[in-house]
């Protein structure tokens, strides 16, 4: 039960692409990116690492796996008890597009939000009150 209200707590939705690259860049990043993750605010200074996971799937498989992200590119969904950072990329985009929603998706498993946004931020505070944080 724990577990499922962490891995819960932190299915979330690519709203947008983010620039395409192999390196996550959070010094100087891609213009473009201010709209779509805020690099400004850092992740919590205790915010885990999480082994990453990436999945192409179908647009059916990418809404069950992320019912708010049924008409987006991708998501991340993080399970801190499991110190893991599943991705789901939607199947049959070109390696540009793949590139920049993979970009954002690991910007989330890194612990950025989106600008306004706590989630990220709210999901790992709340996956410590119930003992995933260790």
């Amino acid at each position: 039960m724990r577990r499922n209200l962490a891995i819960a707590a932190m299915a979330l939705a690519a709203c947008a692409p983010a620039p395409a690259g192999d390196e996550l860049n959070v010094e100087r990043p891609p213009r473009e990116w201010a709209e779509w993750i805020d690099f400004s605010r850092k992740p919590p200074v205790d915010w885990p690492a999480l082994e990453v996971r990436v999945h192409d799937v179908s647009r059916e498989q990418l809404g069950r796996s992320c019912p708010i992200a049924a008409h987006s590119y991708g998501c991340a969904s993080l399970d801190f008890c499991a110190r893991s950072c599943t991705i789901f990329l939607l199947n049959g985009m070109d390696a540009i597009r793949r590139g920049q929603v993979m970009d954002h998706e690991r910007a989330h498993c890194q612990g950025y939000d989106h600008p306004g946004s706590s989630t990220m931020r709210d999901g790992w505070t709340s996956a410590k009150a119930i003992g995933c944080g260790r």
